[in-house]
């Protein structure tokens, strides 16, 4: 970006460059640790070939969620056309408080896809009777780590925000949605470790469905209908935390009645190979 060292000044442009080689870089790395380790998952680039039976189950579990990102994405740009609507002060404390919200969304986060790759395991070994204490503990342990981040939101909110910003109308802006999202953040704790399970027995559609109905739906059409009707910014934020309520109902119930249980794609399950004694 800014020519040092010897490289060419490219500006904005210089962030595309450099994650496009980084990832390169990336890849390569990878690749050789791969083979300096002889890792089971090691590519085999001579012996490619398609798989079309695999390939058409990674697309028919990998569309979905590619276009729940999509979905996911559209309805942030409608909800920050919303928010433009209360002004430049309003529109800054947006920005800054979803900064906010990535850190907040990562304890869940990381339970979520710990519990996708438990869940997505235990599934394939035909081992459902251990999915519920994953489930448990996940919601044990992504509840507990993000109930520290909302405490920190109902008590010291303004202390957060002012890491980013000073202004006080900014600021008092930016409170009220902390505020408020500091009960959605422990909500988005349930809803990641229950899709986690959804999703790693291969229950895509379903999850991208209650992306569907949460944000599409219920949160967009509300926050627009109470923004116009009471003319008040925080009546947005209680619409974000309902939908985040309804789309985490949908997903618990989803996972209690059981139905990711249902088989996914045509699965052979071969049974381990027994133990020989060494002579």
């Amino acid at each position: 970006m800014f020519g040092w060292c010897g490289l060419p000044r490219l500006g904005l442009n210089g962030t595309a460059w450099a994650t496009l080689i980084c990832n390169a870089m990336g890849v390569i790395a990878l690749d050789w640790y791969l083979h300096y380790k002889k890792h089971i998952a090691t590519p085999n680039w001579r012996k490619m070939k398609a798989d079309w039976e695999t390939t058409w189950l990674t697309l028919k579990l990998g569309i979905p969620p590619m276009l729940q990102q999509a979905l996911v994405s559209m309805g942030f740009l409608i909800m920050m056309g919303l928010v433009n609507e209360y002004g430049h002060n309003a529109t800054a404390a947006f920005g800054i408080v979803m900064r906010i919200d990535q850190l907040a969304f990562i304890p869940s986060m990381t339970i979520g896809m710990a519990v996708s790759t438990l869940a997505g395991q235990n599934v394939g070994a035909n081992r459902y009777d251990r999915v519920p204490s994953v489930f448990r503990w996940g919601i044990l342990y992504g509840v507990g780590l993000t109930a520290i981040v909302s405490l920190l939101c109902f008590t010291i909110p303004h202390f957060l925000l002012k890491f980013f910003v000073k202004d006080v109308t900014v600021v008092q802006l930016g409170e009220s949605y902390l505020r408020v999202m500091g009960w959605g953040y422990l909500l988005f704790a349930v809803i990641f470790v229950s899709n986690g399970i959804i999703n790693g027995a291969g229950h895509t559609l379903a999850t991208t469905f209650f992306t569907l109905i949460g944000l599409w739906i219920i949160r967009l059409p509300l926050a627009t209908w109470a923004s116009h009707q009471y003319h008040q910014l925080h009546y947005i934020w209680y619409a974000m935390v309902f939908s985040t309520l309804i789309g985490t109902l949908m997903s618990c119930a989803y996972y209690y009645l059981g139905w990711w249980k249902k088989p996914i794609g045509k699965t052979k399950l071969v049974p381990p190979a027994e133990t020989q004694p060494v002579d």
